[in-house]
This record gives structure tokens, sequence and C-alpha cells, in this order.
């Protein structure tokens, strides 16, 4: 059994940044503090950018954990 469906055009989305919303990111003030932070202190961090295809709305960070657990092994 076969159906047939209608053809429809389909225009393209865009659904991630475009070159001058990651200008904007790069020029973002909250980013660069961010980073510089980053590069002083040394610790892993996760940058996180909330923007839709016109605008950067907010830039966050979350710093992790850098302790190191030790794991002692039985023989």
């Amino acid at each position: 059994m076969m159906f047939s469906l209608p053809l429809m055009k389909l225009m393209p989305t865009p659904i991630g940044m475009n070159l001058t919303l990651v200008r904007q990111l790069l020029l973002h003030q909250d980013l660069i503090d961010i980073l510089k932070k980053i590069k002083e202190s040394g610790q892993k961090t996760l940058v996180t950018v909330h923007h839709n295809v016109r605008q950067i709305h907010r830039v966050m960070e979350r710093g992790y954990a850098t302790d190191v657990q030790r794991v002692s092994k039985t023989l």
C-alpha cells in the first residue's frame, strides 16, 4: 500500500548563532569578565549563553569543584 503526500516547501529556519550574533558574543562585557576571571583562577568553568537568533540575552558561569578523590587499592 502506498500513500501519496503533498510536497510542501520548507523554508530554512535558523537554529544557531549567525556571524552577527557571534560578534556580539565576543564583545559582550559579561563574557569578557567571566573569561578574565577564569584565566586568573584557572578553575574549570562552564559558560552558558542564552540567546535567540537576534540577540544575546544572558551569559552565565558555573564553576566545578576540583577536589580529587583518592581510591585505595586492596591487593
